[in-house]
């Protein structure tokens, strides 16, 4: 199983001493992995995954507009959308931490950007309209 360091830490190795840095990730099984799970050395990849995910769709309720909404102001930045978030679940399923991180950030990216866009329109609507009052 994969895991992820979440703080440095020694190991006696047959050659000797060596240091495992935070952010590596290593391949354990189970019985060898407990120990460094319950003293908050690592966690399992999956668990890391799942986190980022609660995380990013908390961001991502904090947005106002539906997707459904986008595809009407902006069908072009839909679709960039609809991609960035499969580019979520193939990064998912390769287990590449990276890839989730920066998949997750490029949707949040694109929602901010049509979010933007219509505040610039429902502001360009109202000038209209108070030049015609």
């Amino acid at each position: 199983m994969r895991y992820l360091t979440l703080r440095s830490f020694p190991i006696q190795t047959p050659s000797g001493r060596k240091d495992i840095q935070a952010g590596l990730f290593l391949n354990l099984p189970e019985e060898r992995a407990k120990p460094l799970i319950e003293a908050g050395l690592i966690e399992p990849l999956k668990k890391t995954l799942e986190r980022l995910f609660r995380e990013h769709s908390r961001r991502m309720g904090e947005f106002t507009l539906t997707m459904q909404e986008i595809k009407e102001d902006a069908p072009a930045l839909h679709e960039q959308i609809r991609q960035a978030v499969k580019g979520i679940d193939k990064a998912w399923v390769a287990e590449d931490l990276a890839g989730v991180k920066k998949a997750m950030a490029n949707v949040e990216s694109l929602y901010q950007e049509a979010v933007n866009m219509r505040n610039n329109l429902v502001e360009s609507i109202r000038s209209d309209f108070q030049e015609l009052r």
